[in-house]
């Protein structure tokens, strides 16, 4: 089924870049053959063409956005280039001086701080002896193994699964 591109007799194609195709070169705002194109909307698709009209009702359904008016191609074709705008070379650029410059004042140095005072083993109270170890962020099987390797922290890993993601294979031990 011939594409509604080619069906339309008022759309004709401007070329939107420079390229070469078929060995014929083709410069942007030139009118392009749709006789020459094997596949035209692989072209427009590609924006190597821009499908244009002389009148908004002369645009096909389908294609609505793509097609063109005339005076909205010529915008678009005549539009600046520019991506990237490099900064004036008379402005200068700001850097980080790596010598403090004459303006600066003496600053004082920070005191330092108080050395934090010696602890010794007759001030430290017995932490109380709570698993390390967190069920809730170990797989079934992986806390199975840990428990096999500690028997003696089986009742305290359940009650801690218990009260975490409760699952079935750590608490009622399978």
């Amino acid at each position: 089924m011939p594409s509604d591109l080619y069906k339309n007799d008022a759309i004709y194609f401007l070329c939107a870049k420079d390229f070469m195709y078929d060995g014929e070169d083709y410069t942007m705002g030139q009118e392009f053959p749709e006789e020459v194109a094997n596949n035209l909307e692989t072209l427009v698709r590609a924006r190597f063409v821009i499908p244009v009209v002389d009148d908004k009702a002369d645009k096909p359904r389908h294609w609505h956005t793509t097609v063109r008016t005339r005076d909205e191609a010529d915008e678009y074709l005549s539009r600046d280039l520019i991506q990237i705008e490099m900064p004036d070379a008379d402005v200068p650029i700001p850097t980080t001086p790596e010598e403090p410059s004459a303006e600066v004042t003496s600053v004082e140095p920070e005191p330092e701080p108080e050395p934090e005072p010696v602890v010794t083993t007759t001030d430290v109270e017995p932490e109380p002896s709570e698993p390390t170890y967190d069920p809730g962020e170990h797989t079934v099987a992986e806390v199975l193994a840990y428990l096999e390797a500690h028997p003696e922290l089986i009742e305290q890993i359940r009650e801690l699964e218990a009260a975490g993601k409760n699952r079935k294979g750590i608490v009622e031990g399978y």
